[in-house]
């Protein structure tokens, strides 16, 4: 379960994130679209080929049991990495449609 600190945490570093609770963890939005996800105190993001050229190390972890695995962001001290890595996954991943 993660840390209303961790969740405080996350969300400070970039003021275009929120979350939104979702069976005791969290969804993770940049601009209102849905990025990844904030599991048992860790940072997840949707696995998208383009940020892992960004990263210099990728580790993978499901956000939960029998989910597809996603990257675990662990480089907070670098916020320029992170606003590249959140802009090219906004980028990357598909508007959902309105019904």
């Amino acid at each position: 379960m993660t840390d209303k600190n961790f969740l405080s945490f996350i969300l400070s570093l970039n003021s275009d994130l929120s979350a939104r609770p979702m069976m005791g963890e969290y969804l993770l939005y940049y601009k209102g679209k849905h990025v990844g996800n904030i599991c048992d105190n860790s940072m997840l993001l949707k696995d998208v080929s383009s940020i892992r050229l960004l990263l210099p190390s990728v580790r993978f972890q499901p956000p939960y049991d029998g989910a597809k695995p996603q990257i675990v962001y662990e480089e907070f001290e670098d916020l320029s990495l992170l606003s590249s890595v959140l802009e090219e996954l906004y980028i990357s991943l598909p508007n959902k449609k309105k019904k």
